[in-house]
C-alpha cells in the first residue's frame, strides 16, 4: 500500500520532500495501529474481549512491525528518505538483512501469545 500511495502522490520528475516525509510518517504511525487491529480481530475471533489496556497489547509485534516497516521503506530502490539523511543507497540491503535477522532472533523471546 505504501508504494501505491507513494506512486499516486509523488511526482517522479520533481518529488516533494515534504510529501515523501508525510507519506513515510503516515505509514509509520499507521503500522502499530494496524498490527493492533489484526491482533484484536484474532482475539475477538477467539470470543475474547478486545485488548483495550496497553498491558494486553502485542507491544513487541507493534514495535517489530514498525521497525520492519522503517527498514523496508528506507531500503526501496531510490528511496528519497535515505538521501535526505545522508545514508548511501548501498547500505539499504544491509539494513534489511540486519533488521530482519535481529527481529527474527528476538521474536521468540518477546512475542505476545494469546492465552487459551
Amino acid at each position: 500500500m505504501y508504494i501505491a500511495v507513494f506512486a499516486a502522490i509523488i511526482d517522479p520528475e520533481s518529488p516533494s520532500i515534504s510529501a515523501v516525509w508525510g507519506i513515510f510518517i503516515s505509514f509509520l504511525v499507521a503500522t502499530p495501529i494496524i498490527v493492533w487491529l489484526v491482533y484484536a480481530a484474532k482475539v475477538r475471533s477467539d470470543n475474547r474481549p478486545l485488548p483495550t489496556r496497553p498491558k494486553q497489547w502485542p507491544l513487541w509485534e507493534m514495535a517489530a512491525g514498525t521497525i520492519a516497516y522503517v527498514a523496508w521503506a528506507v531500503s526501496l530502490p531510490d528511496a528519497l528518505i535515505l538521501s535526505e539523511v545522508d545514508v548511501p543507497t548501498t547500505v539499504a540491503a544491509v539494513i534489511v538483512l540486519v533488521v530482519s535477522t535481529a527481529l527474527g532472533l528476538f521474536s521468540p523471546i518477546f512475542q505476545h501469545r494469546i492465552n487459551p
